[in-house]
């Protein structure tokens, strides 16, 4: 496009009663951002980093067993769910409906609202959660008027995330970060529900969102014999 601007551009000065404006002079193509691609994990890897999350910590504080039935909740809704990390700081207690077995994601600036259910193995710690651990949570870090739904003694929730995200790793060696785990959340379910669900379930505003996962899916699984096949 530069080359044709220029050519046109040099008509125009050349000859401006044939060609009195440059027809490529305002035109401004970008380019997408390629998405990242990363080995995706299996159904039962991501579900492991929920369910081997341990709960006994060596750690003496006072918070740190509460603080730790907290973090397994955050790693469910990344793995169930597939919520990243500004959709969990933003989550309030009333968005999360136990009885029924749903969370209510709402609108943010990049994301769509959308309801999505629980899954069986969340639903006893999240009703133990918001009745008993939220509320000690609370009261330890003196934030007992806050809506949301994970309390933090950190200024900002994602400093939490940083250091789930580090403990995760050390369960699972394949993991890269916390956006590989929603890659990867949002590839099975593609593989599970036609693309205008997921489109849904994602929260993506536009169907391409979605569709970069179909690229993922293949993508990701070239990235990942091209690293462990032993010939690679």
């Amino acid at each position: 496009m530069i080359a044709i601007a220029h050519y046109f551009e040099a008509l125009h000065q050349s000859d401006p009663e044939n060609y009195p404006t440059n027809p490529a002079g305002y035109l401004n193509i970008k380019s997408k951002q390629a998405k990242k691609l990363y080995p995706n994990l299996s159904r039962e890897q991501l579900e492991a980093l929920y369910t081997d999350y341990d709960l006994h910590l060596r750690n003496t504080k006072p918070t740190a067993r509460a603080s730790a039935i907290r973090n397994k909740i955050a790693v469910g809704l990344m793995v169930y769910q597939g919520l990243e990390v500004t959709t969990l700081s933003r989550l309030n207690v009333k968005d999360v409906d136990v009885l029924n077995g749903k969370v209510s994601i709402r609108r943010g600036r990049n994301y769509n609202e959308r309801t999505l259910a629980l899954h069986a193995g969340q639903i006893i710690m999240m009703d133990r959660y918001i009745n008993q651990t939220r509320k000690e949570l609370q009261e330890s870090f003196g934030q007992q008027d806050s809506d949301l739904l994970l309390i933090t003694g950190y200024q900002h929730y994602r400093e939490m995330h940083i250091r789930i995200v580090k403990r995760l790793r050390k369960q699972q060696p394949l993991l890269q970060n916390a956006h590989q785990v929603r890659a990867s959340v949002i590839t099975l379910w593609l593989k599970q529900y036609n693309i205008r669900e997921v489109q849904y379930m994602a929260g993506h505003r536009r169907i391409f969102s979605t569709e970069a996962y179909l690229q993922n899916d293949m993508e990701g699984l070239k990235v990942a014999v091209d690293k462990f096949h032993p010939l690679g």
